[in-house]
Protein backbone atom coordinates (compact mmCIF):
# COMPACT_ATOMS: atom_id res chain seq x y z
CA UNK A 1 0.00 0.00 0.00
CA UNK A 2 1.33 3.41 -0.90
CA UNK A 3 2.25 5.91 1.77
CA UNK A 4 -0.19 8.47 0.37
CA UNK A 5 -3.09 5.98 0.67
CA UNK A 6 -2.14 5.13 4.25
CA UNK A 7 -2.03 8.78 5.26
CA UNK A 8 -5.46 9.39 3.67
CA UNK A 9 -6.94 6.46 5.58
CA UNK A 10 -5.33 7.58 8.82
CA UNK A 11 -6.51 11.20 8.47
CA UNK A 12 -9.78 10.34 6.73
CA UNK A 13 -13.10 11.12 8.33
CA UNK A 14 -15.39 8.12 8.87
CA UNK A 15 -18.78 8.17 7.17
CA UNK A 16 -21.59 6.83 9.35
CA UNK A 17 -24.63 5.33 7.69
CA UNK A 18 -28.01 5.25 9.39
CA UNK A 19 -29.21 1.74 10.23
CA UNK A 20 -31.82 0.45 7.82
CA UNK A 21 -33.38 -1.87 10.40
CA UNK A 22 -36.35 -0.39 12.24
CA UNK A 23 -35.79 -0.15 16.02
CA UNK A 24 -39.33 0.71 17.17
CA UNK A 25 -41.21 -1.70 19.42
CA UNK A 26 -43.84 -3.90 17.76
CA UNK A 27 -47.37 -4.89 18.60
CA UNK A 28 -47.91 -8.45 19.70
CA UNK A 29 -50.00 -10.12 17.01
CA UNK A 30 -50.88 -13.78 17.23
CA UNK A 31 -49.98 -15.84 14.15
CA UNK A 32 -48.05 -12.94 12.62
CA UNK A 33 -45.31 -13.67 10.11
CA UNK A 34 -43.85 -10.17 10.53
CA UNK A 35 -43.63 -10.24 14.30
CA UNK A 36 -46.03 -7.29 14.38
CA UNK A 37 -43.43 -5.00 12.79
CA UNK A 38 -45.71 -4.14 9.85
CA UNK A 39 -48.74 -3.16 11.93
CA UNK A 40 -49.88 0.28 10.82
CA UNK A 41 -47.59 0.38 7.77
CA UNK A 42 -48.89 0.59 4.23
CA UNK A 43 -47.98 -1.40 1.13
CA UNK A 44 -48.52 -0.81 -2.56
CA UNK A 45 -49.41 -4.09 -4.28
CA UNK A 46 -48.59 -4.62 -7.96
CA UNK A 47 -50.03 -7.82 -9.36
CA UNK A 48 -51.50 -9.17 -12.56
CA UNK A 49 -53.86 -11.63 -10.89
CA UNK A 50 -57.07 -11.23 -8.94
CA UNK A 51 -56.24 -14.38 -6.94
CA UNK A 52 -52.89 -12.93 -5.80
CA UNK A 53 -54.57 -9.66 -4.88
CA UNK A 54 -57.26 -11.40 -2.80
CA UNK A 55 -54.81 -13.71 -1.03
CA UNK A 56 -52.39 -10.91 -0.18
CA UNK A 57 -55.16 -8.66 1.14
CA UNK A 58 -56.33 -11.42 3.49
CA UNK A 59 -52.82 -11.85 4.90
CA UNK A 60 -52.34 -8.07 5.10
CA UNK A 61 -55.54 -7.73 7.11
CA UNK A 62 -54.27 -10.28 9.65
CA UNK A 63 -50.96 -8.38 9.88
CA UNK A 64 -52.79 -5.02 10.27
CA UNK A 65 -51.07 -3.85 7.09
CA UNK A 66 -52.87 -1.35 4.88
CA UNK A 67 -52.92 -2.11 1.14
CA UNK A 68 -52.86 1.00 -1.08
CA UNK A 69 -54.49 1.06 -4.49
CA UNK A 70 -53.18 4.44 -5.60
CA UNK A 71 -49.55 4.77 -6.75
CA UNK A 72 -49.43 8.39 -5.60
CA UNK A 73 -50.43 7.48 -2.01
CA UNK A 74 -47.92 7.28 0.82
CA UNK A 75 -46.61 3.76 1.38
CA UNK A 76 -43.50 2.22 2.96
CA UNK A 77 -43.42 -1.11 1.15
CA UNK A 78 -43.97 -2.32 -2.41
CA UNK A 79 -44.92 -5.89 -3.27
CA UNK A 80 -44.70 -7.09 -6.86
CA UNK A 81 -46.43 -10.45 -7.44
CA UNK A 82 -46.24 -11.73 -10.97
CA UNK A 83 -46.01 -14.79 -13.18
CA UNK A 84 -43.19 -15.31 -15.65
CA UNK A 85 -43.62 -17.59 -18.63
CA UNK A 86 -40.50 -16.50 -20.50
CA UNK A 87 -37.05 -15.44 -19.36
CA UNK A 88 -37.38 -12.23 -21.40
CA UNK A 89 -40.25 -10.94 -19.27
CA UNK A 90 -38.04 -9.97 -16.30
CA UNK A 91 -37.17 -6.57 -17.83
CA UNK A 92 -40.63 -5.21 -17.05
CA UNK A 93 -40.19 -6.19 -13.39
CA UNK A 94 -36.82 -4.42 -13.23
CA UNK A 95 -38.44 -1.24 -14.58
CA UNK A 96 -41.23 -1.48 -11.99
CA UNK A 97 -38.66 -1.88 -9.19
CA UNK A 98 -36.74 1.22 -10.29
CA UNK A 99 -39.95 3.27 -10.65
CA UNK A 100 -41.13 2.30 -7.17
CA UNK A 101 -37.68 2.93 -5.68
CA UNK A 102 -37.83 6.53 -6.87
CA UNK A 103 -41.07 6.94 -4.89
CA UNK A 104 -39.62 5.34 -1.72
CA UNK A 105 -36.11 6.84 -1.77
CA UNK A 106 -35.39 9.01 1.24
CA UNK A 107 -38.96 9.00 2.59
CA UNK A 108 -38.79 6.10 5.05
CA UNK A 109 -36.04 4.36 7.00
CA UNK A 110 -37.71 0.97 6.62
CA UNK A 111 -38.75 1.08 2.95
CA UNK A 112 -38.71 -2.21 1.10
CA UNK A 113 -39.52 -3.75 -2.24
CA UNK A 114 -40.37 -7.45 -2.36
CA UNK A 115 -40.63 -9.29 -5.66
CA UNK A 116 -42.54 -12.58 -5.79
CA UNK A 117 -42.25 -14.48 -9.06
CA UNK A 118 -44.29 -17.53 -9.93
CA UNK A 119 -42.55 -19.44 -12.71
CA UNK A 120 -45.20 -20.83 -15.05
CA UNK A 121 -43.46 -22.93 -17.65
CA UNK A 122 -43.13 -26.65 -18.24
CA UNK A 123 -39.77 -26.30 -19.96
CA UNK A 124 -37.06 -27.14 -17.42
CA UNK A 125 -34.35 -25.15 -19.22
CA UNK A 126 -36.59 -22.09 -19.46
CA UNK A 127 -37.48 -22.38 -15.76
CA UNK A 128 -33.79 -22.55 -14.79
CA UNK A 129 -33.02 -19.47 -16.88
CA UNK A 130 -35.92 -17.59 -15.26
CA UNK A 131 -34.67 -18.57 -11.77
CA UNK A 132 -31.18 -17.36 -12.57
CA UNK A 133 -32.39 -14.08 -14.11
CA UNK A 134 -34.72 -13.34 -11.18
CA UNK A 135 -31.96 -13.98 -8.63
CA UNK A 136 -29.45 -11.83 -10.50
CA UNK A 137 -31.98 -9.03 -11.03
CA UNK A 138 -32.92 -8.85 -7.35
CA UNK A 139 -29.29 -8.96 -6.20
CA UNK A 140 -28.29 -6.16 -8.57
CA UNK A 141 -31.35 -4.09 -7.66
CA UNK A 142 -30.52 -4.54 -3.97
CA UNK A 143 -27.05 -3.13 -4.53
CA UNK A 144 -28.40 -0.16 -6.47
CA UNK A 145 -31.28 0.54 -4.08
CA UNK A 146 -29.26 0.16 -0.87
CA UNK A 147 -27.59 3.47 -1.74
CA UNK A 148 -31.06 5.04 -1.67
CA UNK A 149 -32.02 3.37 1.62
CA UNK A 150 -34.46 0.90 0.07
CA UNK A 151 -34.31 -2.84 0.77
CA UNK A 152 -34.97 -5.17 -2.15
CA UNK A 153 -35.45 -8.91 -1.75
CA UNK A 154 -37.73 -11.54 -3.17
CA UNK A 155 -38.81 -15.08 -3.72
CA UNK A 156 -39.75 -17.42 -6.50
CA UNK A 157 -41.68 -20.63 -6.76
CA UNK A 158 -41.97 -23.01 -9.68
CA UNK A 159 -45.63 -23.80 -9.49
CA UNK A 160 -48.70 -22.73 -7.58
CA UNK A 161 -50.11 -26.22 -7.68
CA UNK A 162 -47.91 -27.38 -4.79
CA UNK A 163 -47.83 -24.24 -2.66
CA UNK A 164 -50.81 -22.33 -1.41
CA UNK A 165 -51.08 -18.63 -2.09
CA UNK A 166 -51.32 -18.16 1.66
CA UNK A 167 -47.83 -19.63 2.11
CA UNK A 168 -46.43 -17.35 -0.59
CA UNK A 169 -48.11 -14.27 0.91
CA UNK A 170 -46.88 -15.13 4.42
CA UNK A 171 -43.35 -15.35 3.04
CA UNK A 172 -43.74 -11.97 1.33
CA UNK A 173 -44.93 -10.42 4.58
CA UNK A 174 -41.88 -11.84 6.37
CA UNK A 175 -39.55 -10.38 3.72
CA UNK A 176 -41.15 -6.93 4.08
CA UNK A 177 -40.87 -7.00 7.88
CA UNK A 178 -37.89 -5.77 9.86
CA UNK A 179 -36.71 -9.36 10.21
CA UNK A 180 -36.80 -10.03 6.47
CA UNK A 181 -35.17 -6.69 5.63
CA UNK A 182 -31.95 -8.01 7.13
CA UNK A 183 -31.83 -10.36 4.14
CA UNK A 184 -31.38 -7.49 1.67
CA UNK A 185 -30.61 -8.83 -1.80
CA UNK A 186 -31.52 -12.41 -0.99
CA UNK A 187 -33.93 -14.52 -2.99
CA UNK A 188 -35.85 -17.36 -1.36
CA UNK A 189 -36.72 -20.39 -3.45
CA UNK A 190 -40.05 -21.63 -2.12
CA UNK A 191 -40.50 -25.33 -2.65
CA UNK A 192 -43.32 -27.64 -1.64
CA UNK A 193 -40.84 -30.21 -0.36
CA UNK A 194 -39.80 -27.87 2.50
Amino acid sequence: MKLKTRIKRWIGKPVYIEHIVDSRSCQSLSSSYSGGSLAGDSVFLITDSFAYNTAFRAVAQREQLQVCCDASASYQHVVIMTELRSYQDHKAIAKQILDMAEHLAGKFTNASICVAVMICTDDLVEANIIRYKVECMIRVMAIILSKKGVVCNGLYTDSLTHLSLNTICNSIVFLCSRYGQVMDGHVIALDARG
